[in-house]
C-alpha cells in the first residue's frame, strides 16, 4: 500500500509514542477491561443469546479481530476470556512499538490464541483473511482520513452473522479539546519536532484562563493526563488526524453510508451506558417528557446527548442486520443476573417488602444514576427467586401455575427493570460459563505468572 502523508504522520506519532501508555509492571496489578468486549454482554447483544462458542477441540474456531489494537488492551482482554476455548483473536495495527508492547503484555500472559499482524486495518479487503465473528475497533475509526473507507474495510472481513464493536469521539463532550487543539495549530506552527510539541503543551495548560472551556472541564481529563503522560498529552491534543460524531451523524455515518445496523449502545459505565442515551433520564417535566417520547428513536437519543453534553465518546454494536438481540419471547433462552448479589440482596427484604415498593439505588462511575423501584408482590418475588442462570424461561414459567401469556405479562417488566442496567441478560443453554474479571486475572497470578 502506498502510504498517504496522512498515514506516515500518524503512523510515526504511534511509532514514538505508542498508545495507550502501557507498562508491565502494572499487569499483575489488574486487567484493562471494556464493556464492549465482555462475552456475555457481547453474547446477548449481537448473537440472539446463542453464540457459535465452544470447548478447544470442538466446533468451529470463534475468530475475534482487534483492528487498530494499539498496546493491546481489548486483545489481552479477549485472549484471556477465550483462553479455554477454540478461538483465534487477531492483533492488528500498523505501529511497530505498539505491538511490541502488546506482544510482551500477551507473552507474561502465556497467551498463545493470537495471530499478529503488522498493518493498516485499510489494508484489511486485500489480505485474503478469513472472516471473523467479531470485530473490535475502538478509538480507530475517527483518526482516518476516509472513515467510510475504513468502516467499508472492516465490514469486508466481517461474517454476515457477525457483530462489531466501535468507539469514535462525541462531539460535544470534547468541546474544550478541539479548541485547545486549534490553539496548538498556532503555537506549534513551523515547530516539527514531536517532543517540542508536548513541552509546549505543558507549558500552555497552567496558564489557562478559568472560563476557557478545557480549563472547565480540566478534572474530566485529569486523570487520564495523569496516567498517561506524553503520550496521552500527543494523542488529545495533537493528532494529525481527529474527528468526533453526534448521534444523528453517526446515525448517517454507519447506517446510510455503512449500511450497518447500531444495535445499541454500550457507553463506558457497567450499569448505565444505554440508559444515558434515552431522555427520561434527563426530563422530569412530564409534559415534555411525553413530547420527546414522540420523536423518531434517533431524535430521542439526540435529545439526551444534547442534554448530557458530556459525551466525549460513543461505543455501539454494529451489525449487517438489526435482529440479533436476545429476547425473552424465546422461552428456550435462560435468564441470568449479571450481579448475583443484587438478587440475594433482593431476596433478603422480601418479607420485609411484601406488596410494597421496593426502591435501589444502582451507582455508576459515568452516567445518570439509576433508580429500581417495583412492587414486591409474591408472584414477583417467586419469579426472581427461581432466575437462576440454569433454567430457561420456559422452565420457570413450567413451575408456576400460570398461563404462560400472563406469566409473560409479569416477567416481561421485571426482566426489562434489570436488563435496562445490563443487570439480567439471557443466553441459550450451550453458551459456556465465561469467568470474571477477577477469576481471570486470579488464574493469571496463580497459574501463568
Amino acid at each position: 500500500m502506498k502510504e498517504s502523508s496522512y498515514l506516515k504522520k500518524v503512523k510515526e506519532q504511534y511509532e514514538n509514542y505508542p498508545y495507550p501508555k502501557r507498562e508491565l509492571k502494572d499487569e499483575k496489578g489488574g486487567m484493562y477491561t471494556s464493556n464492549s468486549e465482555n462475552l456475555t454482554r457481547l453474547n446477548h447483544y449481537g448473537f440472539k443469546g446463542d453464540m457459535p462458542l465452544f470447548k478447544k477441540n470442538k466446533g468451529k474456531p470463534f475468530r475475534v479481530l482487534v483492528a487498530g489494537a494499539g498496546t493491546g488492551d481489548a486483545v489481552i482482554h479477549m485472549a484471556e476470556q477465550l483462553r479455554d476455548f477454540n478461538a483465534k483473536v487477531v492483533y492488528l495495527d500498523m505501529s511497530q512499538a505498539s505491538m511490541r508492547v502488546a506482544k510482551k503484555r500477551a507473552k507474561m500472559r502465556k497467551l498463545k490464541n493470537i495471530d499478529w499482524i503488522l498493518n493498516s486495518l485499510l489494508e484489511l479487503p486485500n489480505m485474503q483473511i478469513k472472516k471473523f465473528h467479531y470485530i473490535s475497533c475502538t478509538g480507530v475509526l475517527h483518526h482516518l482520513e476516509s472513515p467510510i473507507e475504513g468502516l467499508n474495510a472492516l465490514k469486508s472481513v466481517l461474517k454476515k452473522s457477525g457483530v462489531m464493536s466501535i468507539m469514535v469521539y462525541g462531539l460535544y463532550g470534547r468541546t474544550g479539546i478541539y479548541q485547545m487543539q486549534e490553539l496548538m495549530k498556532l503555537v506549534n506552527k513551523n515547530e516539527n519536532n514531536m517532543q517540542k510539541k508536548v513541552d509546549n503543551i505543558k507549558n500552555m495548560l497552567p496558564t489557562l484562563p478559568a472560563k476557557n472551556w478545557f480549563k472547565r472541564d480540566e478534572k474530566t481529563w485529569r486523570e487520564k493526563l495523569i496516567q498517561g503522560g506524553d503520550i496521552e498529552i500527543y494523542d488529545m491534543f495533537l493528532h494529525s488526524q481527529d474527528r468526533a460524531y453526534t448521534v444523528p451523524q453517526l446515525y448517517d455515518y454507519i447506517e446510510e453510508q455503512g449500511g450497518l445496523k447500531i444495535i445499541e449502545f454500550i457507553g463506558s459505565s457497567a450499569h448505565t451506558g444505554k440508559l444515558a442515551y434515552r431522555p427520561e433520564n434527563y426530563i422530569r417535566n412530564e409534559n415534555i417528557l411525553k413530547k420527546v417520547k414522540k420523536l423518531s428513536k434517533i431524535e430521542q437519543q439526540s435529545v439526551a446527548e444534547l442534554m448530557a453534553g458530556t459525551f466525549n465518546t460513543h461505543t455501539f454494536y454494529v451489525a449487517n442486520k438489526a435482529d440479533t438481540v436476545a429476547s425473552t419471547r424465546d422461552f428456550d433462552l435462560i435468564p441470568y443476573f449479571t450481579a448475583p448479589m443484587l438478587k440475594n440482596m433482593i431476596l433478603e427484604r422480601k418479607n420485609s417488602h411484601l406488596n410494597k415498593i421496593l426502591k435501589l439505588n444502582i451507582e455508576a462511575d459515568k452516567g445518570p444514576k439509576g433508580l429500581l423501584q417495583f412492587e414486591m408482590t409474591p408472584l414477583r418475588i417467586k419469579l426472581i427467586e427461581l432466575v437462576d442462570g440454569k433454567r430457561s424461561i420456559n422452565k420457570i414459567f413450567d413451575l408456576i401455575d400460570l398461563d404462560n401469556k400472563e406469566l409473560l405479562k409479569t416477567f416481561d417488566p421485571i426482566y426489562m427493570m434489570f436488563h435496562n442496567f445490563d443487570l439480567m441478560l439471557l443466553k441459550s443453554k450451550k453458551f459456556p460459563r465465561i469467568l470474571t474479571t477477577y477469576e481471570m486475572q486470579e488464574r493469571f497470578i496463580t497459574k501463568y505468572l
